[in-house]
């Protein structure tokens, strides 16, 4: 095999595999949410001051999967009975009219979620600012 060609099949692996991992899905800045992913989404409220949207909404951090529908696993929210369920929602299923408008990339995967943010609520101030994001947050750039 020449090198052309294993050049030519690494490139389309490549371009598989970024298929597998697309959603299709854009966020609120316009980046293409994949597989991995974790994002930050609402039912609105953005209006709120942040202590009563943390009583009052149910804000979630999810990582995206594909599998084979596109689903949100929860991992964290400031709501208690929110983070204590840990509910997987099904993007065809959602409840909510337009929620795509509400995702919003936070990062690039949980581990980088725990390094970024101590909790939800760190979380969603800097989503709800969006003007002193974490240190080498990747979302960001």
């Amino acid at each position: 095999m020449t090198k052309q060609r294993i050049w030519e099949l690494e490139k389309r692996l490549k371009q598989a595999e970024d298929a597998l991992l697309d959603t299709g899905l854009k966020d609120t800045q316009g980046k293409s949410i994949c597989a991995g992913n974790v994002v930050h989404w609402s039912d609105g409220g953005d209006d709120l001051p942040i202590h009563e949207r943390i009583a009052k909404r149910w804000d979630r951090i999810a990582v995206v999967s594909k599998s084979p529908d596109i689903q949100f696993s929860v991992i964290d929210s400031p709501y208690e009975a929110t983070r204590r369920n840990k509910h997987t929602c099904h993007y065809g299923s959602f409840i909510y009219k337009n929620t795509s408008q509400y995702l919003t990339i936070v990062a690039e995967s949980v581990e980088e979620y725990h390094k970024l943010y101590s909790n939800a609520g760190e979380c969603m101030r800097w989503v709800l600012s969006k003007t002193n994001p974490p240190k080498n947050n990747p979302a960001t750039v």
